[in-house]
This record gives structure tokens, sequence and C-alpha cells, in this order.
């Protein structure tokens, strides 16, 4: 599936994206952070890959979030995994705020309250993950409701050469192999 904005009316744009962004992965509020004329720039492009789906969005700045008021009429129950690509991302949830630049990525609850603002045009890879399926792979008991928030930087993670992806093997391909995806890092 792929939604971009290029295709409708520039006076529509921002509330088309709005029904873009919901559509794909949950009920989410949106706002601009900057202001601007007539238009909004954004694509999505998202494909499902078994139980959960991988989306790379392409956008203006803008910010979205999730209330407790969104989560109760739109209960949606998975974690989401959003690796910044280019720009920068500020994710919060709990209390608690990461900031993402390329090559970095959190991992937040679709639960729980949320806010990513986008500041700059960016570009994220997004993984949505049913809760069950992440918490067959989660050191975390079942049933646990502890919030889970985590930042990771490509930069400051060292990837043994054991499980480092060959480079001939497109990324996905290697994060879809069930032996190199359960390896702990």
């Amino acid at each position: 599936m792929r939604s971009s904005t290029v295709t409708v009316d520039r006076r529509s744009q921002l509330s088309y994206w709005h029904e873009v962004v919901c559509a794909t992965f949950v009920r989410l509020g949106l706002e601009p952070l900057k202001p601007r004329a007539v238009g909004f720039r954004a694509e999505v492009t998202a494909q499902n890959l078994g139980s959960l789906q991988v989306a790379t969005v392409i956008s203006d700045p803008h910010a979205v979030y999730r209330s407790p008021a969104m989560i109760r009429g739109s209960p949606d129950d998975d974690m989401m995994v959003n690796l910044a690509i280019r720009g920068r991302a500020v994710v919060a949830q709990d209390g608690r705020e990461a900031v993402l630049r390329p090559g970095d990525f959190t991992v937040h609850d679709s639960a729980r309250p949320c806010r990513i603002a986008c500041p700059e045009p960016f570009r994220l890879l997004v993984v949505k993950i049913p809760r069950d399926v992440f918490a067959s792979h989660s050191p975390l008991p079942p049933g646990a409701t502890v919030p889970l928030f985590a930042t990771v930087s490509f930069e400051t993670v060292p990837v043994p050469p054991s499980v480092a992806p060959p480079s001939t093997v497109a990324p996905l391909e290697w994060a879809s192999d069930p032996l190199t995806s359960r390896v702990p890092l």
C-alpha cells in the first residue's frame, strides 16, 4: 500500500495525511509544527510481513500523538518500533523522551499515551508488532504492564560479527530470519 499527499488538492493535504496515518497505524492526532502556506508533502508505503506491518514514512515536519481518549476509542494493542532514517524525531511516553537521529530507534507501546514530533523533514521506518508477538520474543513475564520505552543507537550498540547481516542480504530479509532476529544484543 502506498499513499501520498501529492494526489490530493493542496488545501486538503494535511487532513488527508491525518486520515492516512490513522488508517495505516493507530488512531492518532496530528499537528503541524511549522506554519505553512497551503500544502503538505508526505507519503507512506506499508506492507505486511506475516503479522508485522513495516512502513516507510517520508514527510514534512509534524507531530502525532495518542491521548487516553483515543486509546479508549481505538484500543489497538501493538508495540511500535520507529527507526530514524533521515531527520530527527522526538518520541515521548510515560514521562520519558528520546531524540532519534538517523540510525537510532525506539520502541513504544500504542496502548499508552505518546507523542512523536519530527521538527524537520524526515524519513522513518516504522514496524508495528502485535503485543502477543512482541511478548513471545520478550523477556517480560506474560501479562506484564511494565512501561516499555527503549532507545537504541546503531552507533553505540556493538553487533558481534556472528550476528551481523551479510552485506549481500537485504536488511528486511535478514531481520525476518528466525535465527538472526532472536539473537539478543
